[in-house]
């Protein structure tokens, strides 16, 4: 990795860290803090309070499985996590190279979520937050819709995504 792209992670590294350090000095009921996503061309958000880790997807370990949302095993801060692709459990078709980003969520069944481009730390006003449209697909997936800077992003529902993950493995 270069120089400039080193310390551009370091950068969003520290900024979501630092959402955690600001958290108790927030208004928890009336601010929404989100990590700005996209997959393919589609922006997204991801709700911070059910992510336990975030980096850059270092090595992932294929390995055989009927689950083709499945990408392999990466370790990720200490834990040997099972990694699938977010796009594909939501739809998309399968990513022609290699993630960049990982997110770490899930209580009991911990998962890690592979993404594409991570676009920085948002954080706003909840009451910006409106309901996606009944008749989306994968509707049950996705817990709300918001504007920021111009740019629409559905907020996806994480713990519905470990669910469904949790669902399919048991369904094998």
């Amino acid at each position: 990795m270069s120089g400039s792209g080193t310390g551009r992670l370091a950068e969003l590294r520290s900024a979501f860290d630092q959402s955690f350090a600001l958290a108790a000095e927030e208004p928890a009921d009336d601010q929404e803090r989100l990590l700005a996503i996209r997959i393919g061309e589609d922006a997204y958000a991801l709700p911070v309070g059910a992510i336990t880790a975030i980096a850059h997807a270092g090595q992932i370990l294929a390995l055989p499985s009927p689950m083709g949302e499945f990408l392999g095993l990466s370790g990720l801060r200490g834990d040997l996590l099972p990694v699938y692709s977010l796009g594909a459990l939501l739809g998309y078709s399968a990513p022609a190279s290699k993630p960049h980003w990982v997110v770490q969520c899930g209580d009991l069944d911990r998962v890690g979520l592979a993404f594409d481009t991570f676009e920085g730390y948002l954080m706003v006003p909840r009451l910006e937050l409106q309901a996606p449209q009944k008749e989306s697909p994968a509707r049950e997936l996705l817990s709300s819709i918001v504007r920021f800077n111009g740019v629409v992003r559905v907020v996806i529902d994480l713990p519905s995504i470990v669910k469904l993950i949790r669902n399919r493995i048991q369904g094998q």
